[in-house]
């Protein structure tokens, strides 16, 4: 016998019966609910798992996470560069440094050169993937097999990340900017006493290491060991790092601009050469490298152009 008729029969019958087929019926529906949630929370499960069939977890911890530095960082910066080359008017209100321009030379210099250092990262990333390192291939099975984050849990551990770059990219900057490592590893990135946007990549291979991978990747690795944190979150580190890093050394003090105080900070830092060294300036107050009076009178000649 089908079941509507089974219901049929039972709604025919006392009023025990009348309950029954309510209770069941509403079991029906609930789980006709939980149905349409579990495909709902599998959706982002689906499209990780057709990563995880098209490529190895290694490939993805290293050549995946390398993609999407690269990626965002040219997203965000390249339009940038070409409005302010070609259009330079459309932006002039918002110069910080009012009236420098870096010259077209200069600047082609610099996109060869981060190309090339990205392209060169991209090409090792490989290799390190290939050759199935020990250290690599069990971090690669832990941050892939991590359960999926929420939303919330992304945004909680991306705000870890940025606190965790306030300190030790501070630790390192400063170290860099000591007489002994400033001129042999630190003094090509400012080059550009007045930052462009793309240029905060642009450093010695030395600097790229201990100034930039070193600190970003503390934060993503605590995360991993003491909290089981999924390689989609690094993504999105490194993804906003690199748009933050960019809109930093952009020049410009856009007043949409969310996080403009640290565009400000480090537009000041290459500037007067040794204050603000970190992200928020939390650390550059701490340790007396803020700037102090000459840097309130510069931001408040900027502020009020």
């Amino acid at each position: 016998m089908g079941a509507q008729a089974k219901f049929d029969n039972l709604a025919q019958g006392g009023t025990n019966e009348k309950r029954v087929v309510a209770t069941v019926q509403t079991q029906f529906e609930k789980q006709g609910q939980n149905v349409t949630v579990a495909k709902k929370e599998t959706r982002a499960e689906q499209v990780w798992a057709r990563l995880l069939s098209r490529f190895t977890r290694a490939d993805l911890l290293t050549v995946g996470t390398l993609v999407v530095t690269v990626l965002c960082h040219w997203i965000s910066g390249f339009p940038l560069i070409i409005v302010e080359r070609l259009w330079p008017k459309l932006l002039a209100r918002w110069k910080i440094q009012a009236g420098v321009r870096q010259p077209t030379a200069k600047i082609g210099r610099m996109l060869l050169n981060v190309l090339e250092f990205q392209l060169s990262t991209l090409v090792v990333g490989g290799v390190v993937s290939r050759l199935k390192i020990k250290a690599v291939e069990q971090m690669a099975e832990r941050v892939t097999n991590a359960p999926l984050p929420s939303g919330r849990r992304l945004l909680a551990e991306l705000g870890f990340n940025l606190l965790s770059w306030e300190v030790f990219f501070y630790t390192t900057h400063r170290i860099l900017h000591t007489a002994r490592f400033y001129k042999k590893i630190h003094k090509k990135h400012h080059e550009f006493k007045a930052p462009v946007s793309l240029a905060s990549a642009y450093a010695t291979h030395i600097e790229h290491v201990v100034g930039d991978l070193l600190p970003g990747i503390i934060g993503p690795a605590l995360l991993s060991f003491f909290a089981n944190s999924h390689l989609v979150s690094a993504w999105l580190w490194v993804g906003f790092g690199s748009v933050l890093t960019n809109i930093n050394h952009s020049g410009y003090d856009f007043p949409f601009n969310p996080l403009r105080e640290c565009a400000l900070m480090h537009d000041y830092h290459h500037y007067s050469f040794y204050s603000m060294l970190g992200l928020f300036g939390w650390m550059d107050k701490l340790f007396g490298t803020s700037g102090g009076d000459a840097y309130k009178q510069w931001r408040a000649e900027v502020i009020s152009r």
